[in-house]
Order: C-alpha cells, then sequence, then structure tokens
C-alpha cells in the first residue's frame, strides 16, 4: 500500500507541474492580474514586460518540469527512497526557480 501511494506521488508532483506549465503556454494570460501568470514586481510594470515574461516562462516551466520527472522516474525505476527522490527534485526545482527569476529578471532588464 505504502509503495503505491508513493508512486501516485511522484506521479502527482513532476507531471502535476507539466500540466501547468501546459496551460500557461496553451493559455497565457492577455492582461496584467493578480491570480494567473508570471507575476514578479518587473513583470507587471507595464504591459510589455508582461507579455514578454509570459512569453518566455512557460518554455522554463516545462523544462523543469521535465526535469523534476525524469528525476521522479529515476528514482522508481531504480527503486531510489521516496524520501531522498521527492528531496533532489524538490532541491533541483527550488534552485532552478532561483535561476530562472534571475534570468527573467536580466532579460527584461536589458530588453525594456
Amino acid at each position: 500500500m505504502e509503495e503505491s501511494s508513493n508512486i501516485f506521488l511522484h506521479l502527482l508532483i513532476g507531471p502535476l507541474l507539466l500540466v501547468l506549465s501546459l496551460i500557461f503556454f496553451y493559455f497565457p494570460p492577455k492582461k496584467i492580474n493578480l491570480i494567473y501568470g508570471h507575476r514578479t514586481t518587473l513583470s507587471m510594470k507595464n504591459q510589455d514586460t508582461w507579455n514578454e515574461a509570459n512569453k518566455r516562462s512557460p518554455y522554463m516551466m516545462l523544462l523543469v518540469s521535465a526535469i523534476t520527472c525524469i528525476f521522479q522516474l529515476i528514482g522508481i525505476v531504480f527503486n531510489i527512497a521516496f524520501d531522498k527522490t521527492i528531496l533532489y527534485a524538490t532541491i533541483f526545482f527550488s534552485r532552478w526557480i532561483n535561476y530562472w527569476r534571475n534570468i527573467d529578471r536580466t532579460t527584461i532588464e536589458n530588453h525594456f
């Protein structure tokens, strides 16, 4: 029972991120809002920065979610302890988010 719930959690985290990134990719937000989109102080500065940030962020989200899924599949295939696999995937995800925010900030600042 515990093994099946672990696999369910593995399949929930990475693929959920993948689905969310596909939603952002196919249905990007049109106007600046506080609910949906890549919301940072810089991206919400004006409509041009909003459009640019929300044009780029789905690609990064797709990449990060795909790599997170790969980490999780490696954990399942090689029977790595569930908590270690989730820890590694979470560390990767959080590091990548920080890297992504810096790239996003630099790109938007240079572009506008």
